[in-house]
């Protein structure tokens, strides 16, 4: 990855080039109990809903390693949603978008703050965070999810519910 577009990266900001050629939607392949380790997400599906569908070709992750099909500018947006019983505690979740660009060494390349509030029975909330890559070697460029939650006991929805997904949108050739 050689930069982020209006961030650190070595790009002017301006996207241009060609027109999308791949767009998936990653689903959490079911709820997963939270914990307050920095936990990388492992077990994602590409989303099946009614009426959903995939541009192009996208491999599913390897232990929660996405690979990119192809170079170019991409947006990635990852969401994530929390549950949990109000006895639990407070379950907000730190939520990063990892990357490397030596297939190895993984840094956060975005971080958001999923809050939750109660209604007095339950915790819950949402939230997602979302960054543009330069992906110049698909071998080599690469992202995961990767959360870590205030308190455990709390659940991450997942399934046909899309409460925690990751959407990739190829926005051009770089």
């Amino acid at each position: 990855m050689s930069g982020l577009i209006g961030g650190a990266g070595n790009k002017s900001g301006v996207i241009g080039g060609s027109l999308t050629k791949n767009a998936v939607i990653f689903a959490l392949n079911g709820d997963e109990e939270v914990s307050n380790q920095q936990t990388v997400l492992t077990d994602w599906t590409k989303h099946t809903a009614e009426n959903l569908g995939e541009l192009g070709t996208f491999a599913s992750p390897s232990s929660g390693i996405f690979t990119f099909p192809r170079e170019g500018f991409w947006y990635v947006e990852a969401r994530l949603s929390t549950w949990g019983y109000h006895a639990q505690g407070d379950n907000t979740c730190n939520l990063d978008i990892m990357g490397t660009d030596d297939n190895s060494t993984y840094n956060r390349i975005a971080y958001g703050r999923v809050p939750n509030s109660t209604d007095g029975a339950y915790y819950r909330g949402g939230g997602s965070v979302s960054v543009i890559v330069d992906i110049t070697n698909v071998a080599n460029d690469k992202v995961s999810v990767r959360y870590a939650a205030v308190a455990t006991g709390g659940y991450l929805g997942g399934g046909l519910s899309n409460g925690c997904s990751v959407l990739f949108i190829h926005l051009g050739d770089n």
